[in-house]
């Protein structure tokens, strides 16, 4: 049996002992959504170095494939190296997240969100929403298709508060595509704050975000986490 050196045995250990520490060398992918009312265009930066930059409100990043592990998270307004947000947080291996800025400037803060992105049923596509509107509070928000009545709909999820996300759920689609309305609406009562349109396709996975409207009332944006 042939017998290492003392010195390189220690190597070794350090070595893995570092990787370990880093996150092993995997890999994880993160995206980020600038839904903070008033604030600049923003730029992510994972351990110093920029990975997405110019976020306007309401504009999110692609997926970006960073090592897994704990990474320095720092936001930074675009154009200057002044940092609104430094932290450090844990993306595990093989992982999806959304990073979300949100609430008004004075008090912003980033809040991660765990995706799933398992491939729907066969016919179906799966559909999470997010509430990420500081002034519209806690809502029932329903995915319902086209022409279905309110009155008596079971919500995909009650009382959502502002900084959390619904459960993902899985709906038929058609063939091209189907179109469900999504009401955010008062809790308990039938009562909308908004109602938006958006068409899905068999396969698709989708984050929908809400949003205050900077011209006043509310909006809502779409992330495509899978599917055209």
């Amino acid at each position: 049996m042939a017998v290492r050196p003392l010195w390189l045995c220690a190597m070794s250990v350090a070595v893995a002992l570092s990787a370990s520490s880093c996150g092993g060398g995997g890999q994880t992918q993160l995206r980020m959504l600038n839904a903070s009312p008033g604030q600049p265009e923003l730029n992510l930066l994972v351990d110093g170095k920029t990975v997405a930059s110019n976020l306007a409100y309401g504009a999110a990043s692609g997926y970006i494939s960073i090592n897994s592990g704990s990474r320095q998270i720092q936001i930074e307004p675009a154009g200057s190296s002044n940092s609104i947000i430094n932290q450090t947080l844990s993306f595990g291996s093989d992982t999806s997240s959304t990073l979300v800025v949100d609430n008004y400037s004075a008090n912003v803060q980033s809040v991660v969100f765990s995706d799933d992105n398992t491939a729907p049923a066969s016919g179906n596509f799966r559909v999470r929403v997010i509430n990420a509107s500081p002034s519209m509070g806690a809502v029932d928000v329903y995915v319902l298709p086209a022409g279905t009545s309110l009155s008596g709909a079971t919500p995909l999820a009650t009382s959502l508060a502002f900084g959390s996300a619904s459960d993902y759920a899985g709906l038929a689609a058609g063939s091209p595509a189907t179109t469900y309305n999504i009401y955010f609406t008062q809790p308990g009562t039938t009562f909308s704050y908004i109602v938006v349109s958006t068409s899905f396709t068999a396969g698709d996975v989708r984050t929908i975000v809400a949003l205050n409207n900077l011209a006043g009332g509310y909006t809502t944006v779409t992330l495509k986490d899978v599917g055209s």
